[in-house]
């Protein structure tokens, strides 16, 4: 079996830190986040791992987009792999929030 392309990193993610919140971009007090999709798990490792240095890039549209292709170009068992994280990522969510309902606000 080939190596992987990216392999999701080893360590575990860290616990996320809170950062300063611009004015504007507040949360309300229960606020709660979404799952994260398997591209989402697998864009954060992919920056944690830093395959794309901060010096290279630091625009994370762009960033974004490169990691898009990189996903993009994955082999099916290796996006299966973060398909099995996001449906573990999603199971832990549902027990730590029992009553959340994605519910979008449309601001326009």
């Amino acid at each position: 079996m080939p190596l992987p392309l990216f392999p999701p990193s080893a360590t575990p993610a860290p616990p996320p830190t809170r950062r300063r919140v611009p004015p504007g971009k507040r949360r309300s007090q229960g606020y709660v986040p979404r799952p994260p999709n398997a591209f989402m798990l697998f864009r954060a490792d992919f920056v944690r791992q830093k395959h794309v240095p901060g010096s290279i890039e630091t625009n994370h549209g762009s960033l974004s987009k490169i990691i898009g292709n990189c996903w993009r170009s994955l082999p099916l068992p290796e996006k299966h792999i973060w398909e099995t994280k996001a449906k573990h990522a999603k199971a832990e969510h549902k027990l730590k929030y029992p009553d959340y309902k994605f519910r979008p606000v449309h601001n326009k």
